[in-house]
């Protein structure tokens, strides 16, 4: 929204926001404001996120917010504190771990994103330990893998196997 927020007070951005908002968006919809690990906001922060959620107009908000964050969230909603920007949730989704079937098809995709053209290969087992090791969580399946490629590039590998995984995991 090109606004300088330390040109502000508080009550200043927030009465900006509320001016210059709804003329953001064609469709008339609210904006949507994404905060991803938001495990890590400030209370402070929180506090201004439920500011922000008492903007209206009309009978809409203004904004609609995302908290995309890893379990520890929940956490800093829970506290009493937090319990006015709690009742404003409307929906919330937790993401489990990714069976292996699902991270088998998940690592795929990702190589297929990449242009990973099948060499070096993965062999199953190797999949297994990754699997195993990261707890099917998508961010290190991710991580993990994109180690795992380089490791076999840097040795010129054909066939990455457990022992490759073992040591991409030994040194993340």
């Amino acid at each position: 929204f090109a606004l300088q927020a330390d040109h502000y007070s508080r009550a200043g951005l927030l009465a900006t926001l509320k001016d210059r908002l709804p003329a953001k968006g064609p469709t008339g919809k609210p904006a949507i404001l994404i905060i991803d690990e938001a495990q890590d906001l400030a209370p402070a922060a929180l506090e201004d996120l439920r500011l922000l959620s008492d903007l209206t107009v009309g009978s809409g908000p203004l904004v609609q917010i995302i908290l995309a964050g890893r379990d520890r969230i929940w956490d800093l909603l829970d506290r009493p504190d937090h319990m006015r920007i709690r009742q404003r949730i409307r929906a919330s989704c937790r993401l489990n771990p990714l069976s292996l079937d699902e991270a088998r098809s998940y690592i795929g995709h990702a190589r297929e994103l990449a242009g990973y053209t099948g060499d070096p290969a993965i062999g199953a087992d190797a999949l297994r330990l990754i699997h195993e090791r990261t707890g099917g969580v998508p961010r290190l399946l991710g991580l993990t893998l994109g180690h795992l490629l380089l490791h076999g590039n840097l040795v010129e590998a054909r066939v990455l196997d457990v022992q490759d995984v073992e040591s991409v995991l030994a040194h993340l």
